[in-house]
């Protein structure tokens, strides 16, 4: 049906090869099967699977063109990860954690859609060399609604900045992530969004535990995982700071 062509974004969709970000219609692969209408004029065999018909390829439509919400981008961020970054708040959270800096950004409408103009945006502002990566946060990066619509996103920015970082802030713990613990979180899209992630910053904020000086996190609860290292050794590995911010502290 014709509200379901879908056609790529000349930067964001992959090509066929590594690093190619097409520029011509993309094929798509819808999973499941999706029953033809008949040819025009000639009548449903039921209302009954008319009706069903209908409501198949509606959800279908939905699931093809859901955009999550983000909160703000901070450009030029020092914050959130070494070097000059990137700053992506996504919308949606259900940690709710006591104190939290942004507890705006736990309703999933709240914000602006990141849509295909935003996300070309915030590429085109990683291009320049003193720009050391990509930091999300939010809200929840790892809430499944938000993962699958990040995962095509920073796949992406790999496929663009191979040797930029990515790093991603979530009150979810690597072993919650991994599966290791039981966890509404993981979906069919966790694992290959964690592999593509450079350091997790992991745990939920803990008002009780809050420590000013350390370094890229909020209470010392949280970790700095070094995630391409967690997931070789299958277990935790803490992210090495520059040595004069050995301990994490500042």
């Amino acid at each position: 049906p014709p509200h379901l062509r879908l056609h790529r974004h000349p930067v964001l969709e992959p090509g066929p090869y590594p690093g190619d970000q097409g520029s011509g219609p993309a094929p798509v692969t819808l999973s499941g099967t999706l029953r033809q209408f008949p040819p025009k004029g000639e009548p449903l065999a039921t209302d009954k699977k008319h009706h069903q018909m209908e409501k198949q390829s509606s959800a279908l439509c939905f699931q093809v063109s859901s955009v999550m919400n983000y909160a703000t981008i901070k450009y030029y961020d020092i914050a959130n990860g070494p070097g000059v970054r990137t700053s992506v708040f996504v919308s949606g959270c259900r940690h709710h954690c006591p104190g939290c800096f942004n507890a705006v950004a736990w309703d999933f409408g709240y914000g602006k859609p990141f849509d295909k103009a935003v996300r070309n945006e915030v590429f085109a502002s990683c291009q320049p060399d003193y720009i050391a990566g990509l930091s999300l946060l939010g809200g929840e990066p790892m809430e499944p609604e938000n993962q699958r619509e990040l995962l095509p996103f920073v796949r992406n920015f790999k496929a663009l900045y191979p040797h930029k970082t990515v790093w991603c802030y979530s009150g979810y713990t690597w072993e919650q992530l991994t599966g290791t613990e039981p966890c509404a979180a993981r979906c069919e899209v966790t694992d290959e969004l964690l592999a593509l992630l450079d350091v997790l910053v992991d745990g939920r904020f803990v008002e009780a535990q809050h420590d000013i000086t350390l370094r890229f996190r909020g209470s010392s609860n949280q970790r700095l995982l070094d995630v391409p290292r967690s997931l070789a050794a299958g277990q935790p590995v803490w992210w090495e700071d520059e040595q004069v911010f050995a301990t994490h502290t500042m």
